[in-house]
């Protein structure tokens, strides 16, 4: 938690002082994306629109419902909302535009079913806190969107004393997106 406490502070003070801090004036106010592991856990459906040129509104959600080998079964719903800042850094590393250092936060917010042979074991609403660090790639003209993000799954509310109360996926790891900007 706290590495990504660290990025999120060094992006929002790093944000204000770089010269490459722009938005191309082509940039696209929308993106639609798929994400894998990231804050919705095992996958999310996401819908991003542009705030300012550096401040972006998400709103998501995720469903699933696994049984395993030994019949323990995982079921989550759970909307998504939160925001991301945004620091180009296509000038410095002189790639061409689109390039980003992201950072934000999401709160997940839903429920949670953890059953073993057809017996529950645990089932609620749950929420978290989600801040997150990545890299981003967003060709100004629209296209495909690329993320590579770093987050920690903070619980908030919840059966604490299961893992399915523990939002289903508490811990730090890393999460990819694929979408479209548009």
């Amino acid at each position: 938690m706290a590495c990504c406490a660290l990025v999120t502070i060094a992006l929002l003070i790093a944000g204000r002082r770089l010269d490459a801090q722009h938005v191309a004036s082509g940039a696209r106010n929308n993106a639609a994306y798929f994400e894998l592991a990231g804050a919705g856990g095992l996958y999310s459906l996401n819908a991003e629109r542009r705030l300012s040129p550096v401040l972006l509104g998400r709103i998501g959600g995720t469903y699933y419902d696994l049984t395993d080998i030994d019949r323990t079964r995982r079921a989550v719903s759970a909307v998504i909302g939160g925001a991301t800042y945004l620091v180009d850094v296509s000038d410095l590393l002189g790639r061409g535009p689109g390039r980003f250092l992201e950072s934000g936060a999401v709160l997940v917010a839903g429920s949670f079913t953890h059953a073993s042979y057809g017996v529950t074991k645990a089932s609620g609403p749950f929420s978290a806190a989600v801040p997150f660090a990545g890299l981003r790639y967003e060709p100004p003209d629209g296209g495909l969107l690329l993320r590579v993000t770093v987050q920690q799954v903070l619980p908030l509310s919840g059966n604490k004393r299961t893992d399915a109360g523990k939002a289903a996926w508490a811990g730090t790891w890393a999460g990819l997106s694929l979408g479209y900007a548009f």
